[in-house]
């Protein structure tokens, strides 16, 4: 079963690729009017990588959804982010969160610079990048559907 986030995520990442396209030129105008045209082609590739990145990562967002198989719920953000869980290892979905609650050390904020439509407490930690990742929030699109089929999983499983 797969659940999107594209829907959420896309139009934020959206509008930095319109900012990194508009600062790309003036940064190339900039560059070509005080160092010449060596140095503004060098900054305008490094700039164009940055777009086409940007627009890679809108584009993997509907390619990669999460996915629930085989009671392992994979947590994804795009085709470089992706947090395999075992459903039963989920303890509780929480019903309110605050911006602290974000920045924490142990919560993997996959939702980017979107504010997150879910997030639920592990039982045991996940070691992500040398961190204890003890809550994960992610903007899905369809949030009270995710947290239905999860908590059927979940019981079934008991």
């Amino acid at each position: 079963m797969d659940f999107t986030y594209h829907k959420k995520l896309s139009p934020i990442v959206g509008v930095i690729l319109a900012l990194a396209c508009v600062e790309t030129i003036v940064l190339h105008v900039i560059a070509m009017a005080f160092w010449g045209w060596k140095v503004a082609i060098v900054i305008g590739l490094l700039d164009l990588s940055l777009v086409v990145m940007l627009y890679q990562m809108i584009l993997s967002f509907r390619l990669n959804p999460i996915t629930i198989r085989d009671n392992i719920v994979t947590m994804r953000t795009g085709g470089r982010i992706g947090v395999p869980i075992v459903i039963d290892e989920i303890q509780q979905f929480r019903t309110t969160w605050s911006g602290e609650d974000l920045k924490a050390r142990y919560v993997l904020n996959m939702a980017l610079a979107a504010w997150p439509t879910v997030m639920f407490d592990l039982k045991t930690p996940v070691i992500r990048r040398g961190k204890s990742i003890t809550a994960i929030a992610h903007c899905v699109d369809d949030p009270e559907r995710f947290q239905l089929v999860v908590r059927q999983i979940n019981r079934a499983c008991v």
